[in-house]
């Protein structure tokens, strides 16, 4: 009489699938912890912005006879980051006026802002400038100017992604015109790059399934459809999902956060959407790891 070996056979496969069903839940909560936290920590487009808008001041200084010089703590710079946002963005500049208080003080392009193939960014298309006295001279004190400079995109005649340089002259009656340099940054927008980033990603998870669900054919698999169920149910297809959202976000982040001029030439787009597909082949590798650990 042939002894019954499937009681045992079963009996030992319990414990593994209630294993394989913890680890399948405990996946599935960390696939939405991770995008919660990815969701948290995208950056923000948000505009450059120093010290508020710009606001003419008029100064009502009279004249000096001696030629006055503005001077600075720092080596003056004007510097505006403005990376995907479209918002108005300003920046100021704090000078001291030496020889008495300067009159009729003003800030105007010297040097237009642009850059190459780009517009030209200037009193007529988003660029407003003004200048004033904040303290007037007495005795050997200087006075306080500050100069302020403010751009707004939307102003812009076909902006495009670029890295735009000029300079603007700070002047007055009877006193030495002060060149400032001006560096401004714009970068394509967010959404494009996110967009392009979430593709790269799709398509390497795809790419990621079928070659793990082709190996798993060739190991004996009872046919497409029961392979692909079998897989999706199994812990191993939430831990694809993180390590893709995870390896995303690390190519969303250092392809486009880590260039202020990002999408100025179709390399841009080429290699934020290469490394986030790259990255879940080169995650196959960390996966394989884990499944052996884990069993």
């Amino acid at each position: 009489m042939a002894a019954d070996n499937t009681q045992p056979a079963a009996t030992a496969s319990a414990p593994r699938a209630r294993r394989n069903r913890v680890l399948t839940i405990i996946a599935w909560l960390v696939v939405f912890g991770v995008v919660a936290f990815v969701a948290r920590t995208l950056p923000a487009a948000a505009a450059p912005q120093r010290g508020g808008p710009c606001k003419h001041h008029e100064t009502g200084a009279p004249p000096t006879k001696e030629i006055g010089k503005f001077s600075s703590d720092s080596d003056p710079q004007f510097r505006l980051d403005f990376g995907g946002s479209r918002e108005l963005g300003t920046d100021f500049l704090p000078f001291d006026a030496y020889a008495g208080t300067p009159h009729n003080v003003k800030a105007q392009s010297w040097w237009p802002i642009k850059s190459k193939g780009g517009p030209r960014i200037d009193e007529d298309n988003g660029l407003t400038l003004t200048a004033a006295v904040t303290k007037a001279a007495i005795g050997e004190n200087p006075a306080s100017i500050r100069v302020c400079l403010a751009i707004d995109p939307h102003r812009i005649h076909n902006l495009q992604p670029g890295w735009y340089q000029g300079k603007i002259v700070l002047s007055a009656d009877n006193y030495r015109d002060e060149r400032i340099p001006v560096v401004v940054t714009f970068r394509a927008s967010e959404r494009r790059a996110f967009v392009l980033a979430f593709v790269g990603v799709a398509i390497g998870l795809i790419a990621r399934c079928l070659a793990e669900l082709g190996s798993g054919d060739r190991s004996g698999n009872p046919g497409a459809r029961s392979g692909l169920r079998a897989y999706l149910l199994q812990w191993g297809f939430p831990l694809a999902i993180i390590l893709g959202i995870v390896t995303g976000y690390l190519g969303y982040v250092e392809i486009y956060d880590a260039n202020p001029t990002w999408g100025v030439s179709g390399q841009d787009t080429l290699k934020l959407f290469g490394t986030c597909f790259g990255f879940q082949m080169g995650s196959i590798g960390g996966s394989d790891i884990v499944k052996r650990f884990l069993g």
